[in-house]
């Protein structure tokens, strides 16, 4: 059996992970084990319960986190240990955080082949997002095998002289995740908060509009930030109700009780695990954010998404009835808001494959290690 090495980091990895790492469970021909770097340790727990994982290593980056170089100093020297003792045949990184980069350049370090989950992405800005775009590119040149979400991102890496061969247009294996979490919770075998949802029933019978908003970015903190939170606390005074689950960064933290703990149609509460978060968005009309893996989500329980940044890597999903690209302008906030909540729901739209990325993947595998 080949040994893979799959090092995650965050909550997204662990998602974007989740299924792939079901399907090499299954396989007589590898032999899966799952590090968690522990570069996010709030919630990563709960996406992984969701998928019945269970890590085989954790290490403890969070402890290390006095800046992000000190992090990003341990979590390699740490990574480079593992693969010494595991010997894996191949490494798998996802998505473009600090864990990403850690586990590919110590892949490197130790002639490891790597495979990148998710590869491709870029906005063309060295510092936007930052620090992610830059460890994307880095990351996609080390590895050895690419794995795109759609052709966009697999030209992006061919245009880079990264070799054709090496590159797959598998769709994202979050759509995957997120099919069988709808699945999940249709059937009833994953029950939503109560609170949450005699929250979201009342604010529905009522017939108000229900608005999830979601916003973290570093390269958003301060002015910018004050200004948009100032603009959604306008905006909420039109008996529009916005769900608001604050980041545990504190400097949002404080921006957001500064400008929106004391509006009534404001409703913050604490980040939510995977489950319950799908179940948010379903029920809601509209969503702000500036995250990306829900500009990748919002178009399969479809839903608009207004995009709370001046450029995306995911610019497939762009329309003007899918996701919608403002910046950080307030007023360009306000007014698409105000605009698409005046529209008919959007359809479902199937962006980013359909839902079977981890089993191409897995063939992937099965071909080249």
């Amino acid at each position: 059996m080949k040994n893979v090495l799959i090092i995650i980091g965050t909550r997204p990895e662990a998602i974007k992970i989740a299924t792939l790492h079901n399907l090499l469970l299954q396989s007589d021909k590898f032999k899966p084990v799952l590090c968690v770097s522990g570069q996010h340790d709030i919630l990563i727990d709960t996406a992984l319960e969701f998928f019945n994982i269970k890590p085989d290593i954790t290490l403890e980056a969070s402890k290390h986190n006095t800046d992000l170089p000190a992090m990003i100093a341990y979590m390699t020297m740490a990574m480079s240990r593992l693969m010494e003792m595991q010997q894996p045949d191949i490494v798998i990184v996802q998505g473009d955080t600090a864990t990403t980069y850690c586990g590919a350049f110590a892949a490197y370090h130790n002639m490891v082949p790597v495979m990148h989950i998710e590869a491709g992405l870029r906005t063309g800005q060295k510092y936007r997002p930052f620090p992610e775009e830059m460890y994307r590119i880095l990351v996609d040149h080390i590895s050895d095998i690419h794995c795109a979400p759609s052709t966009t991102a697999a030209q992006n890496l061919i245009a880079e002289g990264i070799s054709k061969n090496s590159v797959f247009i598998t769709g994202n294996t979050g759509t995957d995740a997120l099919l069988w979490a709808i699945d999940k919770i249709t059937s009833g075998s994953y029950i939503p908060d109560n609170d949450l949802a005699s929250s979201v029933q009342d604010l529905k019978q009522g017939n108000r509009r229900i608005v999830l908003l979601t916003l973290h970015r570093r390269e958003v903190l301060g002015q910018a930030m004050d200004a948009m939170l100032k603009a959604i606390n306008d905006l909420a005074k039109e008996d529009i109700h916005i769900i608001f689950p604050v980041h545990k960064n504190p400097r949002v933290r404080k921006a957001v009780n500064k400008y929106c703990s004391k509006n009534m149609n404001i409703h913050l509460v604490s980040p939510l695990d995977y489950g319950n978060f799908i179940f948010l968005m379903q029920s809601v009309d509209l969503i702000l954010t500036d995250s990306g893996g829900i500009q990748e989500e919002g178009p399969v329980l479809g839903k608009r998404v207004i995009v709370l940044r001046s450029e995306t890597e995911r610019a497939e999903a762009l329309s003007e009835d899918q996701n919608i690209l403002v910046g950080l302008a307030p007023d360009d906030i306000v007014k698409s808001a105000r605009k698409y909540l005046a529209m008919p729901p959007a359809e479902r739209k199937m962006i980013f494959g359909m839902g079977d990325a981890s089993s191409k993947i897995l063939e992937i595998l099965e071909t080249r290690i």
